[in-house]
C-alpha cells in the first residue's frame, strides 16, 4: 500500500450501521486491514471508557474488529474533538 494515498469518507450519521459501513468502505478502498483502528469513543463502538480501567467496546464493534483482524483503540475520555476514526498501518 502506498503510504502517500489518502482517502476521506464523510458520514452525517453516527449510528451503528453507518459507522460500521464507513469503516468497511475504507478497508475496501485501501485494499487491506490496519493493525489498529483508533476511535473517538463514539457509542456505536465504545460502551464504557473509565478514566482508569479497561475500555469496554460495543459487542457488535468487537465482532467487526475480530472478523477483520484489527485491534480497536480509544483515546482517554478527557480527549475532546470532532468525530473521527483513524487506521494505523504497520
Amino acid at each position: 500500500m502506498d503510504s502517500s494515498t489518502h482517502s476521506l469518507h464523510l458520514q452525517l450519521c453516527q449510528d451503528y450501521e453507518h459507522t460500521y459501513e464507513g469503516l468497511i468502505r475504507c478497508l475496501e478502498y485501501f485494499g487491506g486491514v490496519p493493525k489498529e483502528v483508533l476511535l473517538d469513543n463514539q457509542k456505536s463502538a465504545v460502551l464504557k471508557h473509565p478514566k482508569s480501567g479497561k475500555v469496554r467496546f460495543n459487542g457488535r464493534f468487537q465482532d467487526l474488529a475480530e472478523w477483520y483482524g484489527f485491534t480497536p483503540r480509544a483515546p482517554r475520555p478527557s480527549f475532546r474533538g470532532n468525530r473521527w476514526i483513524l487506521c494505523k498501518t504497520q
